[in-house]
């Protein structure tokens, strides 16, 4: 992978333009959601409630959640109440709440904390250096069926490649765009005598 000196983040390559699938709207407002600075108090105050419910597996989603206490603090501003309670409700958690615009742009290139990314197709064409290659640890509930009720959390290292680099607008209450590599993972296999093998996710 091509490296150089940490500078700002650069887009290159082809310019592209096409409407997000239903599916892949809820998903990116979830990640966002679930990832943005904007949002970090919050999430630290929906995880308390969460906790303090005593009902986590039919808690409300984080997106759900939000747009409710939304809709609470404008009832309270409404009705001239004090919401000091809450996290501080800026125009860019409005605006993050309210999801991101159906049309995104996507390009084929990125220059990133000072290293090159390439979209696989143009890999693919390639033969020689390869920059669609991504690595990521992630957090993943699982258990032996369906009936076990003990749930086990554990990080599992994943490797992947880069189909799509978004560039994501946001335009509700505040605008801004953000920057999303759309990815396909595979969870790598540690254990036992096939050790090296990887598994498609």
């Amino acid at each position: 992978m091509e490296e150089r000196e940490e500078e700002e983040d650069r887009l290159t390559g082809a310019i592209k333009t096409r409407m997000l699938l239903p599916t892949e709207l809820i998903q990116l407002t979830t990640f966002m959601l679930n990832n943005s600075n904007v949002m970090e108090k919050w999430r630290n105050f929906y995880e308390n409630a969460k906790s303090m419910s005593g009902r986590s597996r039919i808690f409300p989603t984080f997106h759900k959640y939000m747009k409710e206490k939304l809709a609470e603090v404008d009832q309270l501003l409404a009705q001239g109440e004090s919401i000091a309670c809450f996290p501080e409700i800026t125009d860019d958690v409005r605006t993050m709440v309210h999801g991101p615009l159906r049309v995104v742009t996507t390009r084929s290139a990125m220059w990133t904390q000072g290293r090159h990314f390439r979209i696989s197709s143009l890999d693919e064409k390639r033969g020689r250096t390869f920059d669609c290659g991504v690595q990521g640890q992630f957090i993943q509930d699982s258990r032996s069926s369906r009936h076990d009720r003990n749930i086990v959390r554990d990080i599992v290292p994943h490797y992947g490649k880069l189909e799509e680099i978004l560039v994501v607008s946001y335009d509700a209450h505040s605008k801004f765009e953000e920057y999303v590599f759309k990815c396909k993972w595979f969870k790598v296999n540690l254990a036992g005598a096939n050790c090296t093998s990887t598994k498609a996710i």
